[in-house]
């Protein structure tokens, strides 16, 4: 089952509004960072992330 399309805004949270968590969270920032080919620099998921989010 597929959820229904939601617009994404400068607002939209993906964990709040559009359910990506843990690695799927993890995995979409770091495809994001590189299709846009932003540099990851000191990015880091577990400071912009809650534990419960955390890719371990």
């Amino acid at each position: 089952m597929t959820s229904p399309k939601k617009p994404v805004t400068r607002d939209t949270q993906l964990n709040h509004d559009l359910d990506v968590t843990g690695d799927d969270a993890a995995d979409f920032i770091r495809h994001f960072l590189d299709e846009f080919s932003i540099d990851h620099g000191e990015y880091s998921f577990d400071r912009s992330w809650s534990r419960k989010d955390s890719i371990r």
